[in-house]
């Protein structure tokens, strides 16, 4: 039963944004679809998100994935990225190691 109520949370996250919303909403959106088919108190699914912000294993992976993305988005704006991937093809001639 938790398999299905996971597809079904996957199924809602990739409905929204199928609808064009922000990857934020689309993670709201399944979070909230999560806590009601697993049946979590508010109470918890609120103690948990104060989790996030007050624990430093938790807020770094999120500071971290938000500074990976800024600097994503910089090197989009400079074509840099495009660079550094014929850079990495000359270099390793290998996919999988460009890709990490």
């Amino acid at each position: 039963m938790q398999i299905l109520y996971l597809g079904i949370t996957f199924a809602v996250i990739i409905t929204i944004l199928a609808f064009r919303r922000p990857l934020y909403q689309a993670v709201l959106g399944g979070l909230a679809v999560t806590a009601i088919l697993f049946r979590i108190p508010s109470v918890e699914v609120v103690r948990c998100v104060a989790m996030v912000f007050t624990k430093w294993s938790s807020l770094s992976v999120l500071l971290s994935f938000y500074f990976i993305t800024f600097l994503q988005r910089i090197l989009e704006a400079r074509s840099q990225i495009k660079l550094a991937q014929q850079d990495l093809n000359g270099i390793f001639h290998n996919r999988r190691v460009n890709t990490a």
